[in-house]
């Protein structure tokens, strides 16, 4: 599967289930500190990231 393809198949369950406005996936190294999503579905949000 194409990685756009994956990204979308990740993406679409995860705004529904979440119920979000949007989600993204962003490749290469993150600046800041952005919330994180867990293994466990928790979200790790700030500097804990």
């Amino acid at each position: 599967m194409l990685p756009d393809k994956v990204v979308e198949q990740v993406r679409r369950p995860l705004v529904d289930v979440l119920e979000l406005r949007g989600c993204r996936f962003e490749y290469g190294a993150l600046l800041g500190h952005p919330p994180r999503l867990e293994q466990d579905g928790g979200v790790v949000m700030g500097r804990g990231c």
